[in-house]
């Protein structure tokens, strides 16, 4: 992977469930890799109708050089943009050099 292709600066969140004073779970946000170089790229979108509002989905895929750990229930953060995991992340040729993100952002 070139280097000059990551142009984009992103934060890898993990999921923490966290029991609240009821007994119900909360979800919680923590800092998992941040500072991360990747390449954003868009690769289509789908508009669909719930609950009478119109709602988009933005697919993306994530470039980013390997990192051990990552998963698909995090999600990574850039800016104000959140982009939720839809699958595992690819390793490229099993070479433990890069990795492969499919993502969805909501607009």
């Amino acid at each position: 992977m070139r280097g000059g292709k990551l142009k984009h600066q992103i934060t890898i969140q993990q999921k923490n469930k966290i029991n609240n004073a009821i007994g119900a779970s909360d979800i919680t946000w923590s800092s998992f890799a941040t500072n991360i170089r990747a390449n954003v790229m868009p690769i289509g979108s789908k508009e669909f109708f719930a609950q009478d509002q119109e709602k988009s989905t933005i697919s993306h895929k994530i470039f980013i050089r390997h990192i051990n750990g990552v998963t698909a229930d995090m999600r990574a953060v850039m800016g104000s943009r959140v982009f939720e995991f839809t699958s595992p992340p690819i390793n490229v040729d099993e070479a433990n050099k890069e990795l492969v993100i499919m993502a969805k952002e909501r607009v």
